[in-house]
């Protein structure tokens, strides 16, 4: 047994192939042995974090002199401690040999149950951050190779590798349960308000592939045929008054559970530092660039439901390829990046895949596409060259080719040992040409950030079955054999654009507002044979844009119960913000700016500007009391009850300022139809001056 004393600590990590460089700088750590190493079968390692824990005033991450991500300060530091004093920090096993035939090397650790607080998130230059974070958890980490250590550029195999996070066990996978022994906590706080994800679960499996660096970048790649373990589950509940800091205790009031568990395959992961290409072509972000792709195995389900203990779920699982695709998820561009001011102002294209490098910052000429070509392409822009530096995610041509084809229902409130109920549904939302950019902006007010964000999902394909199997498409099925028929939006194209928005947590919950905002769905009415859809029953076109100069959306927990509560407003105009809002429409279609406007025409691409049309449409709408709430059998039956107020024109209220907790109150403006059209023709307006609607959906499994 060989003692090693440690006096100070310091990593800094080179991204291969990158510019951007994160540096961490520790303080001296002065409290006595630390460190064990003991070599026998192998190299192992123990650390043992002082009484005051491992703590670094900033770690950051630069991109350049000046732009810089920066985690904790000297008032908020950052720190790492143990939770579970019993055992050391960190144990490692480092250990090489052969079975004969092959080499083989394995490095395998294990950390205590340990609070990372992140006392702050922020951007150098900019006032405020964007929280603190704190991440309880105990876990694992193994990485193991043989036949070649480290080499992905041929078809040597072997590798595997595990992360285990909340001692996820396999075996005690059952429907309803992660079968997690150690399950760890995450917060998200911002000013006196705390986002806790509990019951946090991570789990990432690979039996045998390849995991090494080259060209470009690290590569982990699991072997054709062989399976991925995934899992990861959290627990959402608000503390809206902050009583409980970073522990989850009664004040914490339940929201949703969300989780994912089963196998894949064809698995690809790849990280590198060299960001993906910009849209105007003309070269490399230097931010930290990744591409991921999978198909799903048939017992891989998406887990959704109450939270809290003894809740009940709805799985949804044996998820189907479309046919003519060959991978189920494949995003190959995601970048996060820092931008500077006056950078990442290029925007997305709405009609097209990118802005050429010829136009750059503009599209040209028609949209592609059945749909899109009816319409000139038009840039969206929701960042100006005058903004402050931020932290974007920028994502690229992202794919969901598959859909779940079965719902098992798990109710447990009058009975624990009840079997999972299974129906033949299938829940369709497939995305094709998925672009995104979310940028974020730290805030001085302490409570908030900034958010901009352009997403498009476009079908840039012409033909029926092209449309549906390479397309955007958001359905309902009956999957019972025999049937197999789906219904909904085929082929198609999403845009949602915000600017200069607003998202933080108030005491009334988590809070999204906006003065500029823009949501356009359009696409065909059909249904036909799932999968393959041979034949394409076709009901009607529907082109809906919606334009606001004020839009609110907050989500809380229920006050008692479980229940997840929602309230919103929106002030509806014509915006005729250039590279944003809905131009001018082309000769063939109407040659007048509607705003905002519903559109129904035939199911014909050739004749959508002959169609009936809720044009120019303006006013106020308010959603009060909303509830999306699970009920289950103790209740009297399983069944989704959503319920909310809708309160239109002057009855509707202007919410006060974010943050703001009380202010005189403004009526709404009247909701009008400013021209009822068919085929471009005025047949007059609608106008509700003011009501109010209440509404009630409730959705439960038919009883024989």
């Amino acid at each position: 047994m060989h003692k090693i004393r440690m006096k100070a600590l310091a990593l800094a990590i080179l991204l291969s192939s990158g510019v951007a460089h994160p540096v961490l700088a520790l303080d001296d750590i002065t409290d006595g042995e630390l460190a064990d190493i003991s070599g026998q079968d192998g190299l192992s390692l123990s650390f043992t974090d002082p009484a005051v824990g491992v703590q670094a005033n900033t770690i950051q991450w630069q991109t350049t002199a000046t732009n810089g991500l920066e985690l904790g300060s000297a008032a908020t530091p950052v720190n790492l401690k143990r939770i579970d004093t019993s055992r050391p920090l960190i144990n490692a096993q480092l250990d090489a040999g052969s079975d004969g035939t092959t080499p083989w090397v394995s490095l395998n650790t294990d950390w205590a149950n340990s609070r990372l607080d992140i006392g702050s998130i922020g951007l150098t230059g900019v006032s405020g951050s964007f929280g603190r974070y704190v991440i309880d958890a105990a876990g694992t980490f193994s990485v193991r190779n043989s036949g070649g250590i480290l080499n992905v550029n041929s078809a040597t195999w072997g590798a595997g590798t595990t992360i285990n996070i909340g001692g996820v066990n396999p075996a005690l996978w059952t429907p309803g349960t992660l079968g997690a022994s150690t399950p760890g906590q995450i917060y998200w706080r911002q000013g006196t308000s705390e986002l806790s994800m509990g019951d946090y679960t991570f789990f990432f499996d690979m039996t045998d592939g390849r995991i090494g660096v080259d060209n470009n970048g690290l590569l982990v790649q699991s072997k054709p045929g062989s399976k991925i373990k995934f899992a990861l589950s959290l627990d959402f509940t608000y503390d809206a008054t902050g009583t409980s800091s970073f522990a989850i205790t009664g004040a914490d009031k339940s929201m949703l559970y969300w989780g994912w568990r089963g196998h894949q395959t064809d698995f690809t992961l790849r990280l590198n530092g060299k960001g993906r290409v910009k849209d105007d072509n003309s070269g490399n972000l230097n931010g930290l660039g990744a591409s991921l792709a999978f198909n799903y195995d048939p017992d891989f389900v998406w887990i959704i439901g109450e939270g809290g203990t003894n809740p009940f779920k709805i799985e949804f699982g044996n998820w189907t390829l479309l046919p003519g695709n060959t991978m189920a998820y494949n995003l190959p561009s995601v970048t996060l990046d820092q931008l500077d001011v006056g950078q990442g102002v290029a925007g997305l294209c709405w009609g097209q895949n990118t802005i050429s490098a010829a136009a750059n910052g503009t599209c040209t000429g028609t949209g592609t596409g059945s749909a899109a070509s009816n319409f000139a392409a038009q840039p969206i822009k929701v960042r100006a060259a005058a903004d402050a530096k931020a932290l974007a995610l920028g994502v690229r041509d992202m794919t969901l080719s598959a859909y779940s084809s079965t719902v098992d229902l798990i109710d447990r409130t009058s009975n624990a040992a009840k079997a999972p109920q299974r129906y033949n549904w299938a829940l369709i939302y497939t995305f094709a040409n998925l672009d995104a950019d979310i940028i974020v902006t730290p805030v001085a007010s302490s409570d908030r950030m900034r958010l901009d964000l352009a997403l498009t999902t476009q079908t840039l394909e012409t033909g029926d079955t092209n449309r549906w199997q390479k397309g955007t498409n958001f359905m309902i099925g009956d999957t019972d054999p025999g049937v197999n028929q789906g219904i909904g939006l085929i082929g198609a194209d999403v845009l949602m654009a915000v600017r200069n928005g607003t998202l933080g947590q108030t005491a009334s919950g988590i809070k999204f507002d906006s003065s500029q905002v823009r949501y356009q769905l359009r696409g065909m009415i059909a249904g036909g044979a799932i999968p393959a859809m041979p034949v394409m029953q076709k009901m009607a076109y529907i082109d809906m844009n919606l334009e606001a100069d004020r839009f609110v959306l907050t989500l809380a927990p229920a006050a008692t119960g479980k229940a997840l509560t929602y309230s919103g407003f929106i002030n509806i105009i014509n915006s005729n913000i250039a590279d944003f809002s809905n131009p001018v429409p082309t000769a063939g279609n109407h040659m007048h700016d509607d705003g905002t406007y519903l559109s129904l025409s035939e199911p014909n691409f050739s004749k959508l500007g002959v169609d009936f049309r809720f044009a120019d449409i303006t006013g106020s709408v308010e959603v009060t009391d909303g509830k999306v709430d699970l009920q289950g059998e103790s209740e009297g039956q399983f069944r989704l009850l959503i319920s909310n107020n809708i309160k239109v024109g002057s009855t509707a209220t202007h919410p006060c300022a974010f943050g703001v907790a009380s202010c005189t109150a403004v009526a709404g403006a009247p909701l009008q139809v400013g021209r009822l059209e068919f085929g471009g023709k005025d047949l007059g307006a609608l106008v509700m001056p003011s009501g109010i609607i209440r509404a009630q959906v409730t959705m439960m499994p038919q009883v024989p």
